[in-house]
């Protein structure tokens, strides 16, 4: 609902906190009036809301410091770019569960995964093992989603040279369901 300020309490330049602002307006009703809606019917909870929106990218992504944040994800360093950057070669995010939330939806922002051929994925067999033999890709087109409950052994997994883009929203049960 809010925008939140960095965590050194400069927040955000002027220019970017009006893009996200404005990203913000364009997104929030699908998110309150369709996404969340559709949440709160398959977890059959009245109380599910959204608890975090964030937007995550794979492929070739320029971190201007050039540190792995060692959050998981497969990413490899490599060569600066024209300004000096670093660029990461984010390639997924190894299997996990969403521990922080209790529901999650992933929508896609381009058209990557709807060969079912890579983009996110569960793991059969109730978690016990991420073996790539038991992965199972989402054929996603830009505007599909996924929506799964925190205990889903999942992660994202992409190709060399593919760049892939989606919307993140975590939702939180204070309420405790029903």
């Amino acid at each position: 609902e809010e925008v939140e300020e960095e965590e050194d309490g400069a927040g955000p330049d002027p220019e970017f906190r009006k893009l996200v602002l404005d990203i913000v307006s364009a997104v929030r009703p699908h998110l309150y009036d369709v996404l969340l809606p559709e949440a709160r019917e398959l977890a059959n909870s009245a109380t599910l809301r959204i608890s975090d929106v964030f937007i995550r990218r794979y492929g070739d992504v320029i971190r201007p410091d050039g540190n792995d944040d060692d959050n998981g994800d497969d990413d490899e360093l490599g060569d600066d770019d024209e300004l000096g950057r670093v660029v990461v070669r984010r390639r997924g995010i190894s299997a996990h569960f969403d521990v922080t939330s209790a529901v999650t939806s992933v929508v896609a922002l381009d058209d990557v995964a709807a060969g079912g051929r890579g983009g996110l994925y569960t793991a059969e067999g109730g978690g016990r093992s991420n073996h790539a033999a038991l992965r199972r890709y989402f054929p996603l087109r830009s505007g599909d989603a996924v929506i799964h409950g925190w205990d889903v052994l999942h992660g994202v997994e992409i190709r060399r040279g593919e760049r892939r883009t989606s919307l993140i929203v975590w939702f939180a049960d204070d309420g405790g369901g029903g």
